[in-house]
């Protein structure tokens, strides 16, 4: 539909325009490559997957592009996880993903030990040209060579959760979480506003109230704070990939407290560091 003002809307004459998804499409502007881009549910059927569109116009859309499939690495599979939707955040020429993730679902009664089931946190994927895409873990991009690894797949997957729901029945936030479309970058601070419920998906199965309980919170983080690495106490240091570069000024965005400074050197294509 089309609006002059945000208030008086007509709906488009040849709707449908999108293959059919029943819930949280995302449609944002690629200004890189000069088109529209949809994320929404795979399908048909109708099934918890992430697929990506594109229309120059808005109107005549490309078919569906499976980005992430439910279920299918192991990464997902410790906590029986399926993406529920994905928000995008164009960022830094790149693109920043928010995956609200649904875990283990269930009409089933839940034991105590597992209280993880039912419920939906949010994760993180990242991608450079918003076609191909990575899914981030604590130490940043999990490599698709990994995805099929054997590896401890249940606690990389607990270190992974970016937006973690609130303690079980204690906080108004303790079932569900959805990110919005998108977060605000403000000053130093990125702004995440989501949908709190407190509740788990089918909340009427499991004697949580209904309707449930839900509000609006705010998550921040600071600038470029989507990820980091860590240092011990003693101190660690960080070597970076090749670069290449053709500004005036690199920054570095680092937390020191505690630990008495930072020192820095650019070093060329064999490590060695470039004088002065």
């Amino acid at each position: 539909a089309y609006s002059p003002d945000g208030i008086r809307w007509t709906a488009e004459s040849r709707n449908p325009l999108i293959p059919f998804g029943d819930t949280q499409s995302v449609p944002l502007w690629d200004p890189q490559r000069r088109s529209y881009l949809g994320f929404v549910r795979t399908g048909p059927p109708n099934i918890r997957g992430i697929a990506r569109i594109e229309s120059r116009d808005f109107v005549h859309w490309s078919p569906k592009v499976t980005i992430f499939k439910p279920g299918e690495d192991k990464l997902d599979q410790p906590f029986r996880s399926v993406p529920y939707g994905m928000k995008v955040l164009p960022y830094a020429g790149c693109f920043i993903g928010l995956i609200n993730m649904y875990n283990w679902e269930t009409l089933g009664p839940i034991p105590k030990d597992k209280l993880f089931q039912d419920k939906v946190n949010v994760q993180m994927a990242f991608s450079r040209n918003g076609i191909t895409w990575n899914r981030v873990g604590s130490n940043g991009v999990i490599p698709f060579a990994d995805l099929s690894k054997d590896l401890d797949w249940e606690t990389i997957a607990r270190k992974q959760v970016f937006l973690q729901y609130g303690k079980h029945k204690k906080e108004w936030d303790w079932g569900q979480l959805y990110a919005y479309q998108a977060p605000v970058v403000f000053n130093d601070r990125i702004w995440i506003y989501y949908t709190g419920l407190g509740s788990r998906h089918w909340s009427n199965y499991h004697g949580d109230d209904r309707p449930p309980k839900s509000g609006i919170g705010l998550a921040t983080l600071r600038l470029d704070g989507f990820v980091s690495a860590d240092a011990p106490q003693e101190g660690g240091y960080l070597v970076t990939p090749p670069l290449l570069f053709d500004g005036h000024c690199l920054e570095l965005n680092i937390d020191v407290s505690g630990m008495g400074g930072a020192r820095v050197e650019i070093q060329d294509e064999s490590g060695q560091p470039i004088s002065g």
